[in-house]
């Protein structure tokens, strides 16, 4: 996936043989080329909405978030699922791959959401997704998600009909 030559659009991996609209502007490389591809092209619809009574810290919102998401994972779709989630957050993407944080209001968070791992095997495999792509940012603001801006990738609808379990 590395090995693109971003001034001719052209990446060399079987994974992306598939033009990206724009090189990524990461100088850090926290962006995965074919995360940003499937959050491009993916069309996308809004779950649940939640109105928060009181003002927190946004990473601990995000982290409540995630717990929400894998309670709907766990009750819609079964257990023992391993799922694809797109955070903006570089905060919950850590303390969901470690599993453990040096805030105590993190932790106390992620320890809510650890119950849904444990006992129904959900699992979320998370991804850094920008804000500027980020399906789930228009609905925080209080808009309606937005249309895909490029064609999806071609490995995209593959994977889709793979997954049949979330699909039915």
């Amino acid at each position: 996936i590395r090995n693109c030559d971003w001034s001719s659009d052209v990446c060399s991996s079987d994974l992306l043989a598939w033009p990206p609209s724009e090189p990524p502007k990461d100088p850090q490389r926290l962006e995965s080329v074919w995360f940003n591809a499937l959050l491009r092209g993916g069309e996308f619809r809004e779950l649940s909405r939640t109105h928060w009574k009181t003002r927190r810290h946004i990473n601990l919102q995000e982290i409540a978030m995630l717990r929400s998401l894998m309670r709907l994972v766990a009750t819609r779709y079964g257990t023992d699922l391993r799922f694809i989630a797109g955070v903006d957050s570089l905060v919950t993407c850590g303390v969901c791959a470690k599993g453990r944080s040096a805030s105590k209001a993190l932790n106390f968070e992620w320890r809510k959401a650890l119950g849904y791992s444990v006992c129904c095997g959900v699992s979320p495999g998370l991804h850094y997704a920008p804000s500027r792509l980020n399906p789930s940012d228009a609905p925080s603001r209080q808009r309606d998600v937005e249309p895909p801006t490029a064609r999806a990738p071609p490995w995209a609808s593959a994977a889709d009909r793979k997954s049949t379990r979330l699909n039915s």
